[in-house]
């Protein structure tokens, strides 16, 4: 085990963030911003709000921020394709940080990664990675006049917060997965330990891990084996007292109000010591980055589930309302296992959650709330075919759901080769023979793409497996056994 690199913990308490060079910028890069996000249309899609309740729940600024990382993630900005490192120059000016070299593992060539440390340059190359994503969202932010700060993780991960006047508290934002207000993501979903979180804005420096931990004492345990608390604090403090030394006493008071609020936020009571994610979403597992860059960094909820149809007779069956799968042995008495929650059984998902719908009664996987027309929902689930002396003749692919307006469900089966793409309806019994397969061919995706949909509830328009709730008293009679999603091979 390597020896623990104490310093780097104190190495994020700095009144150095390019975030506060945002109003030295060239006016310019505040015309492109304008150019590049259509406020007006948040603006206006918010005056047309369909759903009477959420205009209750959502205040107009916060829902154009829940627009705005929608807009920015599926329309404006790249992630960069992260390749083998060979090399990292060293440049320190104030455009670029670093320049990182790449070599593409399929042609060999050398690709330079300028690291920019400039939104407004950002706004104008749009690609990056979390740091860039970050700055560069805080900056339109600061341009459409929002309080944000920029918030580090420790163990490598950059985020925002804006402040929201109608909540009266700072609210997280994560650009590169369009999370709003999903402080638990992190530990819950990436399975990232709390251990330091520090969020600097334009005045200030905060300490601000407890927001984002789940497991209050496990944290402190972490903390008191990686740093000194007192020392932190003192960092902070003086940090804190220098970027506050030529603001007004009123400006002052009104950034300590805040900060007052939030170390309330942060208190909690010896029988409060693990916090649950009131949000599924939570759960959710890093979306950004290649497959097997996440999965390297151990930042997913689930390890790309592959479900084995290792005999006849194999089934395998999703009940939404137990939120599980099943996988039996029809010519067999032997007991069936059971998967627990619809993304630990699926191989890949983008912009998916399981909606409960509280006043109906009712649950389903959707694309995530709020997302536009344009934003596409995918969820991919993967099979391994029986070796060579398993005899079989065919497989039973069912997938029910909903479609309203003019939401769309596409289902594909997809096969090795990236030709063999074959499509399927919903809810109508697919049948693939193994003639259909080649013999050299060891397994094939089910794939079922999520799309359109009307207005701002357009992701309510196409719905997997939509099933009543299973009632609280939890009676085995109550519990609906209908086929939603079931793979049967014989």
């Amino acid at each position: 085990m390597p020896p623990i690199d104490y310093n780097r913990y104190y190495s994020l308490i700095t009144d150095h963030s390019f975030l506060r060079l945002f109003g030295q910028y060239d006016n310019r890069f505040v015309r492109l911003a304008h150019q590049l996000i259509p406020w007006d249309r948040f603006n206006e899609d918010f005056e047309h709000l369909h759903n009477d309740d959420n205009c209750d729940k959502i205040d107009r600024r916060d829902y154009c921020i829940i627009r705005l990382l929608e807009h920015f993630k599926q329309e404006l900005f790249t992630w960069n394709v992260i390749y083998w490192n060979v090399a990292t120059q060293m440049i320190l000016n104030i455009i670029v940080e670093m320049i990182e070299v790449y070599k593409c593992p399929k042609c060999n060539a050398l690709i330079e990664f300028p690291r920019y440390n400039h939104a407004g340059r950002l706004l104008e190359t749009r690609r990056g990675r979390c740091g860039e994503w970050a700055l560069c969202f805080s900056y339109i932010c600061f341009v459409f006049d929002y309080d944000v700060r920029m918030v580090h993780h420790v163990d490598d991960h950059v985020w925002v917060e804006i402040f929201s006047e109608h909540q009266k508290r700072w609210i997280h934002c994560d650009p590169c997965e369009n999370a709003f207000d999903n402080a638990l993501l992190y530990e819950c979903g990436w399975k990232k330990p709390a251990t330091l979180i520090i969020a600097s804005g334009m005045n200030e420096i905060r300490d601000v891990t407890w927001r984002y931990s789940s497991e209050w004492q496990k944290t402190v345990m972490l903390r008191i084996q990686l740093f000194d608390e007192n020392r932190l604090q003192s960092m902070i403090d003086q940090n804190n007292r220098r970027l506050q030394s030529n603001l007004s006493a009123t400006e002052r008071d009104r950034i300590l109000h805040r900060w007052i609020g939030e170390m309330v936020e942060f208190l909690r009571t010896p029988d409060q010591n693990i916090r649950q994610p009131s949000d599924p979403k939570a759960l959710q597992g890093r979306i950004s980055g290649s497959i097997q860059w996440r999965q390297s960094r151990g930042e997913s909820k689930h390890s790309y589930h592959e479900f084995h149809l290792n005999r006849r007779y194999c089934q395998i069956v999703y009940n939404c309302q137990r939120d599980e799968y099943s996988i039996s042995n029809l010519d067999s008495k032997e007991e069936s296992s059971s998967i627990k929650g619809w993304q630990s059984g699926c191989y890949e998902s983008a912009y998916i959650f399981r909606m409960i719908e509280h006043d109906w009664q009712m649950c389903y996987l959707s694309r995530q709330q709020y997302c536009g027309q344009q934003v596409i929902g995918s969820i991919r689930w993967r099979f391994r075919l029986p070796n060579a002396n398993v005899e079989w003749n065919q497989i039973n692919i069912l997938v029910k759901g909903r479609t309203y307006e003019s939401g769309v469900i596409e289902l594909h089966v997809i096969l090795p080769s990236a030709n063999d793409h074959l499509s399927f309806e919903l809810n109508e019994m697919f049948q693939l023979n193994r003639n259909d397969f080649d013999h050299k061919i060891e397994w094939f995706d089910i794939e079922a793409k999520l799309m359109f949909g009307e207005g701002n509830i357009a992701w309510q328009h196409a719905q997997l497996f939509r099933q009543k709730l299973l009632p609280q008293n939890n009676n085995e009679s109550d519990i609906d056994d209908e086929d939603l999603f079931k793979i049967c091979i014989n």
